[in-house]
């Protein structure tokens, strides 16, 4: 009895040693799984925070990033903006090369012949017309139309030669009249549309100036003061012209400017533009100090000569080799004409007239390669500047 009391109490000890075991496994199970939890969500957290804080780094780097491009985005396009020839500004610079003003004197010519002042003048260029073999080639034609047309005027005599405009003035300024004549070979109707012959007289001196397809011309006194020119433009056809400048001394003319092309000649500012028609372009030309026309010739200039006579030159040069061009060289006729060559093109453009405005060409006006070069005076000039071009007032 005694023994299976004592077993009892034995077991009941060992039960309770046992709880009392799991009781504190139980507590250090949880207090361990408390901490363990804690140090997960510790881990979890830090692990949160520093994907937070990278992803706040990536997309700040990203708009750093993003900022800096436009920003060197904006830096390109203010640093190189779009210039187009047209936007250029020429620079006028101080007056180091001058030219004696030129004075025009127009409205000289007599249509009418009773009304010519020097009638002898006329008899003289028919005598001469009609023993000239070219005009009696052009009279001959003439008359075996009117030998088989019905009202056609034929020319028999020196006198049948009709007067078709001229010009009486003192063109060289010794006191007396000399006269331009102006002739039409081939009278009224005609199916020609004529020939005239153009003769320079001086007293008892005569002088063959020219023929012309269509009877008529202009002539205008060039005077400088001391030296004196004739510009006689005669019409070749209904569409084209010649213009032709002369010096006017003793009994003759001297050619200064004659071309054998259709071409016309404009003076402004002190600068003779000389435009032949169909090298599609205007040249010009300086009537110098020392009594001498010279033609502008083509040189190449450097970039910083180009830059300095535009406002925006060296932008506009900035902008071409930010489209991937390479300047290759530049030229100019008088700083007047420009043409800038590149790897891929060539550019050509010219100041207006009046020195304030960029005109576009296309690459036929190559004015580095131009036939007309040297060409159109006796001398060339490679150093006159037209935008530092000054006029000297008119003295007798």
């Amino acid at each position: 009895m005694n023994g299976k009391i004592i077993a009892v109490a034995v077991a009941l000890v060992i039960c309770a040693a046992l709880a009392g075991c799991a009781e504190e496994r139980s507590e250090t199970v949880s207090e361990t799984g408390t901490s363990v939890s804690t140090v997960t969500s510790s881990a979890a957290s830090e692990t949160e925070s520093e994907t937070t804080s990278l992803t706040t780094s990536l997309t700040t780097a990203e708009t750093e990033k993003t900022t800096v491009s436009e920003t060197v985005e904006t830096v390109q396009t203010e640093a190189v903006p779009k210039i187009e020839v047209s936007d250029l500004k020429a620079i006028s610079g101080e007056k180091l090369y001058f030219t004696p003003e030129c004075r025009i004197i127009e409205d000289i010519m007599c249509e009418n012949e009773a009304d010519f002042p020097a009638p002898e003048h006329i008899a003289l260029a028919r005598r001469t017309a009609f023993a000239d073999e070219k005009c009696t080639d052009e009279i001959n034609r003439h008359n075996e139309d009117a030998a088989n047309e019905n009202g056609f005027i034929p020319v028999k005599t020196a006198d049948d030669i009709a007067f078709s405009v001229g010009a009486c003035y003192d063109f060289d300024g010794d006191g007396e009249l000399e006269s331009v004549v102006v002739l039409d070979l081939c009278p009224t109707p005609s199916w020609f549309l004529g020939c005239s012959a153009i003769y320079y007289i001086d007293g008892t001196n005569i002088l063959n100036i020219g023929f012309g397809g269509i009877p008529g011309a202009n002539v205008y006194v060039l005077d400088f003061g001391t030296d004196k020119f004739v510009q006689v433009d005669k019409y070749n056809s209904i569409t084209s012209m010649g213009s032709d400048i002369y010096r006017a001394c003793g009994d003759t003319l001297e050619p200064e400017i004659v071309l054998n092309s259709t071409n016309w000649i404009e003076y402004l500012n002190g600068v003779f533009y000389c435009t032949i028609k169909y090298a599609y372009m205007d040249y010009p030309i300086v009537f110098c100090e020392d009594g001498k026309f010279r033609q502008l010739g083509i040189k190449e200039i450097t970039e910083e000569d180009f830059a300095a006579h535009f406002e925006n030159g060296q932008e506009y040069l900035d902008c071409l080799k930010a489209d991937g061009n390479t300047v290759t060289a530049i030229y100019t006729m008088g700083y007047y004409r420009y043409q800038i060559d590149t790897d891929n093109d060539s550019v050509t453009f010219y100041i207006d007239k009046n020195g304030d405005t960029v005109v576009g060409n296309d690459v036929r006006d190559n004015i580095a390669s131009h036939i007309y070069d040297n060409s159109l005076t006796e001398e060339v000039d490679y150093s006159i500047d037209i935008s530092k071009l000054d006029v000297i007032p008119y003295s007798e």
